[in-house]
């Protein structure tokens, strides 16, 4: 009897852990890996959690980065369940689970500064094209997703990668690439964590500056508005700032 209950709270303790969004993360990021890692080595290099300097003293943590003779894969996973809501263009999107809502960085902005900073640590080589890719778990459902950016479900990744079948880099040239952006990530503990305590403290600010009614944008007023799909939050300075928060 007493066997069983350490069984029972061993398996409890196992699945409370499994919940927490870190864990979450780095196994949808071990999955994706699994994937990825089938691709053909003769033509593909896979680098996994790569973190490098941007040029400003700031960092960019990347999911995973293939490179390879059709170009730069540059991949941020999104382990996330529920409803998601966003479009191309807006800062940040929502996760909805049970009503709840949480707000979460538009990783199609996030990609896009990711290959900024490959763009610059790669500077030699202005021929390299670049594919940014967010893949979501199928845990999530998409919900009024306006976007043109390759925004996908883990089980398309491979699909996705293979319709690139143009060669646009050498084999040498790939693995010059590689070993550049190997020698780059060597940014410690220190900074990882840093760079995670700075995302957090984006979304707060905005979210102090929005409870203020200040738009985070421009630093103008904000007011509650009604539109044809509902209320919402705008800017006074509109339209010279467009910034939304929906209701």
């Amino acid at each position: 009897m007493e066997k069983n209950s350490l069984y029972f709270v061993l398996l409890l303790a196992v699945m409370y852990i499994l919940t927490l969004s870190s864990v979450k993360g780095k196994l949808g990021e071990y999955f994706i890996n699994q994937r990825l890692r089938r691709l053909d080595k003769e033509k593909y290099i896979l680098l996994e959690d790569v973190m490098i300097r941007n040029g400003d003293a700031k960092t960019a943590q990347i999911d995973h980065i293939v490179v390879s003779v059709y170009g730069i894969f540059v991949i941020e996973t999104k382990n996330y369940c529920g409803w998601i809501f966003g479009n191309e263009n807006g800062k940040y999107w929502t996760q909805v689970i049970y009503k709840v809502k949480n707000k979460f960085l538009n990783p199609i902005i996030q990609n896009k500064g990711h290959v900024k900073a490959l763009k610059a640590l790669l500077a030699d080589y202005p021929l390299a094209t670049y594919i940014p890719i967010v893949v979501f778990s199928i845990q999530s459902d998409f919900k009024k997703m306006d976007v043109q950016s390759e925004v996908i479900f883990s089980p398309k990744l491979m699909r996705t990668i293979a319709k690139y079948k143009t060669e646009t880099l050498s084999a040498g040239d790939m693995n010059q690439i590689a070993e550049l952006i190997k020698t780059a990530n060597n940014v410690g503990a220190s900074a990882r964590k840093e760079h995670v305590q700075r995302i957090h403290e984006t979304i707060s600010m905005e979210e102090q500056h929005v409870s203020e009614k200040i738009c985070p944008q421009c630093g103008g007023e904000l007011f509650e508005r009604k539109g044809k799909y509902g209320s919402f939050t705008g800017c006074s300075r509109y339209p010279s700032c467009r910034y939304i928060k929906k209701a």
